[in-house]
């Protein structure tokens, strides 16, 4: 990704707060770099990308697509790279359904080029336009480039994490039909055959008094409800996503207890309470997922490190700091002990566990967990994320309140280059440069 060029006006700020060396004066006037018209464009962006939704569920499609070329506009005037690629990928879709297909493989690719290092909010919309594009491409009849991005989407989609399972399963039926249309029959076999395990863990097998026919349909209910549910969340209706999943809850509550889909929906439920801030219900729906878990699962597998983070998330936000600490260590413990130190998982409930530490003033206990997410997110540019910039960035502020200024330079310097990357807006990649001068001179930021 290109690196963001400052503007003038950035660049005269930092030279004069260099010459001078005035950190606190650098700082107080980030505020200044903002546009005042910023939140008019946001608003812009946000109602042109809902009516462009909504005339494309319509079946609107030359109003949705001109109401998205006008959104790509507005994320380009507010250089929110992210958005930018987010209305490409959705023009893409309306220009696919038109039958513009060169239109369409322009903005997928452009999606593509957008976020060339996914971090986990933008997983599944990667796999998706990997598949999106290998489908416009299949259409054109080119098959050989076809083919290329169906397997990296479906090898994409693999190491998905298990909230993956649904676009893993379309991918992979996607990537088998196309394979018995350029007649390579025996690798369509053995993708259909792993799908065919994969459905039966996930849907038939907990299922046994049911026959296929009718624990197909009870699985296309669950799904269904489930989807619905997160448009209706996505919408910030609480209480319909909430009897949403109550109903898809009573369709496979009946399977029994071995039945996997009975705590992924206590764990959707779970979500949607912690979204909303109902941290009492958020705690029952995930230790009740992890009851289920525990009733058929061993002690540490792997299914159990997922709910045991968001659990341990839950207590910290109630303020349960002992229960809060044994869950998050123990969900870290599960992922280390099945996917080792390097796994990017692993690496990521290191660093729920460093901002916990860091929150209770734990340094000590965290900058060695904060060190490891750092050296590992030179190797591994998908966590190199917001989130990640921001902890990094917070443990800087530690170290430099404790005198330690070379060691807060070296986090504060990291968040800067995540940031750069993820295109940041100018006041918080000034504020950034302000606090390495700060460390470098050895005084406190304001």
């Amino acid at each position: 990704m290109r690196q963001q060029i400052l503007p003038e006006r950035t660049v005269r700020y930092l030279r004069a707060a260099a010459s001078a060396g005035l950190a606190c004066w650098l700082l107080a006037g980030c505020s200044l770099l903002a546009p005042f018209e910023v939140e008019r464009h946001e608003k812009a962006l946000c109602d042109l990308r809902n009516q462009g939704f909504l005339s494309f569920k319509q079946a609107k499609l030359a109003d949705a697509e001109r109401l998205y070329r006008q959104a790509g506009l507005e994320a380009q005037t507010l250089g929110d790279v992210r958005t930018k690629a987010t209305v490409a990928k959705e023009l893409g879709d309306i220009y696919s359904a038109e039958g513009k297909l060169k239109e369409a493989e322009t903005c997928y690719r452009d999606f593509l080029a957008l976020v060339p290092h996914p971090g986990n909010d933008d997983a599944t919309d990667y796999a998706g336009t990997l598949s999106a594009l290998a489908a416009v491409l299949e259409k054109q009849g080119r098959l050989a480039q076809s083919e290329a991005f169906y397997k990296a989407a479906f090898q994409y989609a693999d190491n998905l994490e298990s909230g993956g399972y649904r676009i893993r399963h379309d991918l992979r039926r996607q990537y088998a039909r196309f394979l018995k249309k350029v007649g390579k029959i025996s690798e369509a076999k053995k993708l259909e055959s792993l799908e065919g395990q994969m459905l039966l863990e996930h849907a038939y097998e907990f299922d046994p008094d049911a026959d296929e026919a009718t624990a197909t349909r009870k699985n296309a209910t669950w799904n269904g409800l489930c989807d619905q549910a997160l448009k209706e969340q996505y919408r910030g209706n609480t209480a319909g996503a909430e009897r949403l999943l109550k109903q898809a809850l009573a369709v496979v509550e009946s399977s029994g207890k071995r039945d996997r889909r009975v705590p992924r929906t206590y764990e959707h439920l779970g979500n949607l309470y912690l979204s909303s801030n109902q941290l009492p219900a958020a705690q029952a729906s995930y230790k009740k997922e992890i009851a289920l878990l525990e009733a058929v699962l061993r002690s540490d597998d792997i299914m159990l490190a997922t709910p045991l983070e968001s659990l341990g998330l839950t207590y910290l936000r109630q303020k349960k700091y002992s229960a809060a600490e044994a869950a998050l260590k123990r969900a870290l413990a599960i992922q280390r002990t099945t996917c080792g130190d390097e796994d990017k998982h692993t690496v990521l409930f290191g660093l729920a566990l460093a901002d916990y530490f860091a929150n209770q003033k734990r340094f000590s206990d965290a900058a060695p967990l904060y060190k490891k997410v750092l050296e590992s997110s030179l190797r591994l540019p998908q966590l190199a994320t917001p989130s990640l910039a921001m902890s990094l960035e917070r443990l800087g502020d530690a170290l430099c309140k404790s005198g330690q200024y070379a060691q807060a330079r070296l986090f504060y310097k990291r968040s800067l280059t995540i940031r750069q990357g993820l295109a940041a807006g100018d006041a918080v990649l000034a504020g950034l440069v302000a606090k390495i001068h700060c460390a470098e001179s050895k005084i406190q930021c304001p």
